[in-house]
Order: structure tokens, then C-alpha cells, then sequence
């Protein structure tokens, strides 16, 4: 099994999904914001239209976790909230 990176893969993107899906659940806000946050970095692939080499950073740059956790460090930091207490 850790021979195929192809199943660690799909092991880790089904426990970010699920773990996304317990952390989204305890902030509370509306789930068409989950949604329409989960479709986000898909937008990015038009960056291809302009070019291959845009289109390929932009990508890559939406499609890393670090960016993502990166972001919400700032906002927590921005609003003095901390992060969201876990249960």
C-alpha cells in the first residue's frame, strides 16, 4: 500500500474532506458557503486561458494545503479570535 502513492493519495484527500466537513460543522456558519469555498480553487483553472504558465501557478499556488492554512492564520490573527475551539 505506501509502495502506491496513488492510494496514500485518496487516503489523505478522504480524511481532509471528512475533517473539513467536522471542523465546517462546529464553526456554524451556512453550508452553501462550505460549498461554494470547496468549488473555489477550481476557479483558478482559468488562469489556462491566458496562458499554460499562468494557468499552471495559479493552479498549483490554490491547490496546496500550507496556502489555505497560511490564509487562516492571517484572519485569525486579523480578528483576535484565535482559532476555532475544537469539542
Amino acid at each position: 500500500m505506501f509502495a502506491k502513492p496513488g492510494v496514500l493519495l485518496r487516503i489523505e484527500g478522504v480524511t481532509v474532506f471528512a475533517l473539513s466537513l467536522l471542523f465546517y460543522h462546529d464553526v456554524g456558519a451556512p453550508w452553501w458557503h462550505f460549498f461554494l469555498l470547496f468549488l473555489w480553487p477550481d476557479l483558478f483553472m482559468l488562469g489556462y486561458l491566458v496562458s499554460v504558465r499562468l494557468g499552471t501557478q495559479l493552479y498549483n499556488l490554490v491547490h496546496t494545503y500550507v496556502f489555505r492554512w497560511r490564509s487562516r492564520e492571517r484572519h485569525s490573527a486579523s480578528t483576535n479570535r484565535g482559532s476555532y475551539p475544537l469539542r
